[in-house]
């Protein structure tokens, strides 16, 4: 690969793309440090397409719960395999920086099983039982993957390893009916308390991996690491990859324990957004891909007027004041849309303090007053901090990159929202 094709020297940036068609790199951006581009500005510096200075521009956003600090893109996009993936050539567990990200990452997973009481853990992405795979990368709650906890057995085996077995008796090992044993099914639905009926190439290499690193001493790292080629980017990184020994002793000691119970839940009321008494709430928008928004607080609520494009991508960005949704059970959205044509659906984003996110959808909003709905079980996504949840942005998407049908379809409507209701159980 002629890497330097995805280097731009005047900004120092990389693109996350090629556009074969065109003969043209796509996408300026800064890769998370988080995630499976990590490998990707490894062989760049490696190669001596890009200064290593590239390393330290990637992005390092952090995510901070619980006492807990792991880097983004979190739950959102992906889930742990982001964080994970990569570590299973470049980075052993007392990697000092991201060896601590991905350990926190994968205790606060332990955490939230047992604040949800679950009996097992694991999110990232993965097949959804009974439907396709995690578009977007937001994973709901209730589905569990085994890759996930695998990705961790360096660092906390006991938990993993209790873990798998668990798994293993929900029937995750089962043989399929048609036939053929692969070993762990790709993931279950813990609310219906379905199998996956399919294995995924992906998932099962990353278990299978992580588990060979750890019972065969870091082979598959050991293996990769004498490669003339990356001992270069080893060499070139120096410092940046330092380890500290003094990690293993941290991760063994979690291991040995169980997490601390978090704070439960006290909060059972309602939270309402009234967009008739908007004092407490901030409104901004946001257009991308061309098109326009208008969004305003009324005596009838919140009014929303757009012109789209073929490619818009409209926000109304909401902030309100820090709710605890750890109970939700719900989300109520009284208002009315207005259109010459057939408006389509309209997005909902939650996001909490650390810009984690939860996504749902509706369709279901017409030109005439209604109250629509949406069960938590249509709600999709993982929060780091559910109780300082304080951001909602509605989007209008004329050309979705995920759940592609989910979208508007008008040129030119309007929206009005009354009231947002997050009903807690």
């Amino acid at each position: 690969i002629n890497w330097s094709r995805l280097y731009d020297a005047p900004t120092g940036r990389a693109y996350w793309g090629y556009d074969l068609k065109n003969d043209k790199p796509v996408g300026l951006c800064d890769f998370w440090l988080a995630s499976d581009c990590r490998s990707v500005v490894f062989y760049m510096i490696a190669s001596g397409a890009a200064p290593v200075e590239l390393w330290d521009k990637m992005n390092r956003s952090k995510i901070s719960a619980d006492g807990l600090t792991f880097y983004g893109p979190g739950y959102w996009f992906g889930g742990f395999f982001m964080s994970a993936i990569d570590a299973i050539f470049l980075d052993p567990p007392d990697r000092a920086e991201m060896g601590s990200a991905i350990s926190d990452f994968a205790w606060h997973q332990i955490r939230i099983a047992q604040q949800r009481r679950l009996p097992v853990w694991g999110w990232s992405n993965c097949n959804i039982p009974g439907k396709g795979y995690t578009e977007g990368g937001y994973l709901p709650w209730w589905v569990v993957t085994p890759h996930a906890s695998a990705l961790a057995i360096e660092y906390y085996p006991r938990h993993v390893i209790k873990n798998l077995h668990r798994l293993d008796k929900m029937g995750l090992r089962q043989p399929l009916p048609a036939g053929g044993n692969y070993g762990f099914r790709d993931s279950v639905d813990l609310k219906a308390g379905k199998v996956d009926d399919r294995y995924l190439s992906l998932d099962q290499a990353m278990l299978f991996l992580s588990i060979t690193n750890y019972l065969e001493n870091e082979m598959v790292r050991k293996h990769f690491a004498n490669d003339m080629f990356v001992r270069k980017g080893f060499e070139l990184l120096g410092t940046r990859l330092a380890q500290d020994a003094n990690l293993l002793d941290k991760w063994t000691e979690r291991d040995v324990s169980e997490p601390q119970r978090l704070t439960p839940p006290v909060n059972f009321e309602n939270i309402i957004l009234d967009m008739k008494k908007s004092d407490a709430i901030a409104l901004n928008t946001k257009v991308a891909g061309g098109g326009q928004i208008d969004a305003k607080f009324t005596a009838d609520g919140l009014v929303i007027d757009f012109n789209s494009t073929d490619e818009s991508e409209l926000d109304v960005i909401i902030t309100f004041p820090q709710a605890d949704l750890r109970n939700l059970m719900s989300v109520d959205i009284t208002g009315f849309t207005r259109a010459k044509a057939t408006f389509g659906g309209i997005r909902f984003y939650l996001y909490d303090s650390q810009g984690q996110s939860l996504y749902t959808y509706t369709e279901d909003l017409q030109s005439s007053r209604k109250t629509v709905s949406i069960p938590e079980s249509s709600i999709y996504g993982i929060l780091a901090q559910p109780d300082a949840v304080d951001k909602l942005v509605i989007k209008l998407w004329a050309k979705p990159w995920f759940y592609t049908n989910q979208k508007i379809n008008t040129k030119s409507g309007g929206l009005t929202v009354e009231k947002i209701i997050f009903k807690q159980n």
